[in-house]
């Protein structure tokens, strides 16, 4: 199998437990769970954990429960990584546990592929080897181009299965989990799984979407939604607090953040709100970049909200050419605004960024940055994963 290795969808290289409600989305969900900092770490200040066991980019991260039937796990939340680039990472996953300290390898996917989005969503209805919270590996592209595939793993009942396929062919695209959004009797209900821009990859070249699908898992199906007012790739997407310039009030929107529109990184910040079904502009990040770690986490202690769920954006490549930042950022809903924070150790891009328990200390939230890629062309894959602590952090600036 030839596996696509472009590392943000613009040229391609070497082949290479369950809540009782679900209005949160999933990446918030995880970012309320307790954790932070190891006990040696300053807060706001980034640490290393173990590193993963096979050094990848263009991989899909998340968090959900931990798999109880995967010895060294342990019972509590995990964080995950899924597929990426070179080949040898690009149909398998592993699971790491702050609280173990120890990484699993979990069944492989059935689809090779890089550039995918990962996600952390309730698991669709009458699938038999699925059951309760579930993570999945949406689109992505292989040596025949964007795919359309979307995988469920259940945690639950070690297993992946088929679900069924984005209705867009894409790769380099994002994804969150959120309320589903309004529109009457024949819209989706309970949590979808948004997917939103990306690139559709034919006979060499891509182009940046702005296609926005929701998939419910209540009613496993997919329904269009209104298009991503800037087309985009490689860009940065999650749930969290809606900002306050968001009328009518909701708890969580849709975040869509940098990436590339035409052949160069933006700075560019919009925003969906499931009830409104409508996307709004917001301030853009201090910085443009691809490829960034974007995630949702309680906001730092000196914002106006302390205490709610903001925007974090880290690392990425602020040019068309593979060279990596390590800037950090982050926006705070309440303030409608983005912040400075203390950038990771090693700049690199092409990664996913969740919240998870602290490895060492667990009643406190980190932010986790594994992998991506380092350095300038040709660029290298890394194992190494950064870790946060995200409260009380002290933004710059």
């Amino acid at each position: 199998m030839r596996i696509f290795t472009g590392r943000d969808g613009a040229t391609p290289t070497r082949p290479g437990i369950t809540r009782p409600r679900w209005f949160l989305a999933a990446a918030l969900a995880a970012a309320l769970v307790p954790a932070a900092a190891p006990a040696h770490a300053a807060d706001g200040g980034w640490t290393p954990a173990p590193a993963m066991e096979q050094a990848r980019t263009g991989h899909g991260t998340t968090t959900a429960p931990c798999p109880e039937q995967v010895a060294g796990l342990g019972r509590g939340q995990c964080v995950y990584v899924i597929g990426g680039h070179p080949l040898e990472a690009a149909l398998s996953a592993h699971a790491y546990s702050p609280e173990t300290r120890r990484w699993a390898k979990l069944p492989s996917m059935t689809v090779g592929r890089s550039g995918l989005a990962a996600v952390t969503a309730p698991c669709p209805k009458d699938v038999k080897q699925l059951r309760g919270t579930c993570v999945y590996a949406v689109g992505g592209t292989n040596g025949s181009g964007s795919l359309t595939t979307v995988e469920a793993y259940s945690p639950a009942t070690n297993a992946w299965a088929n679900v069924p396929m984005m209705p867009t062919a894409r790769g380099f695209l994002g994804a969150a989990a959120a309320p589903c959004p309004d529109g009457g009797a024949s819209a989706p209900r309970g949590t979808c799984v948004y997917v939103v821009g990306g690139s559709a990859r034919k006979a060499g070249a891509s182009t940046a979407l702005n296609t926005v699908e929701a998939y419910s898992p209540e009613q496993n199906g997919w329904t269009a939604l209104p298009k991503l007012p800037t087309p985009r790739r490689s860009l940065g997407v999650t749930a969290a607090s809606c900002p306050r310039s968001v009328v009518p009030k909701a708890p969580v929107c849709v975040y869509a953040v940098g990436g590339v529109e035409a052949t160069q990184p933006v700075s560019t910040t919009e925003v969906f709100h499931p009830a409104a079904r409508a996307w709004v502009k917001l301030p853009s990040a201090p910085t443009a970049r691809r490829g960034m770690g974007v995630a949702a986490a309680p906001c730092p202690g000196t914002t106006r909200a302390a205490g709610t769920t903001c925007v974090y954006g880290v690392g990425g490549a602020p040019t068309a050419e593979a060279t990596a930042t390590g800037k950090a950022e982050v926006f705070a809903p309440a303030d409608n605004a983005w912040s400075a924070l203390p950038a990771l150790p090693q700049a690199r891009f092409g990664f996913g960024a969740t919240a998870a328990p602290c490895t060492g200390d667990l009643d406190r939230v980190c932010l986790y940055a594994p992998g991506g890629a380092v350095g300038t062309t040709p660029s290298a894959e890394t194992s190494s994963i950064d870790v946060t602590a995200l409260k009380p952090a002290t933004p710059r600036g």
